[in-house]
């Protein structure tokens, strides 16, 4: 998780044994919107490797997980982009940022 002092990165799991560190009440920019019904962070992580997908793969938010309200969104950012070229923004729906070990 390089370019990640100062943020309180914790580790947490889900879904039968998907293991993330997770950044909770933050989103980030720019960002593609993948899908807004996503049931759980892990079908967000399977979506992002969908073919035609164009997501870096190192992180993701999404509001459809761990802690409430479940809304289902799933974003991801180019895979051009890394953390550095990332804002970062305070969560008013529930969403939290992903980062799969």
């Amino acid at each position: 998780k390089q370019g990640t002092t100062g943020y309180s990165w914790e580790e947490s799991s889900c879904c039968d044994g998907f293991n993330y560190y997770i950044l909770e009440g933050a989103w980030f920019t720019p960002k593609f919107n993948l899908a807004d019904t996503i049931g759980d962070p892990y079908t967000c992580y399977v979506l992002m490797h969908l073919p035609g997908q164009n997501c870096n793969m190192h992180f993701f938010y999404a509001n459809s997980g761990e802690p409430a309200p479940y809304g289902g969104l799933c974003r991801c950012t180019s895979r051009s982009n890394d953390w550095a070229d990332l804002s970062l923004w305070v969560s008013t729906s529930g969403s939290s940022i992903y980062w799969p070990k």
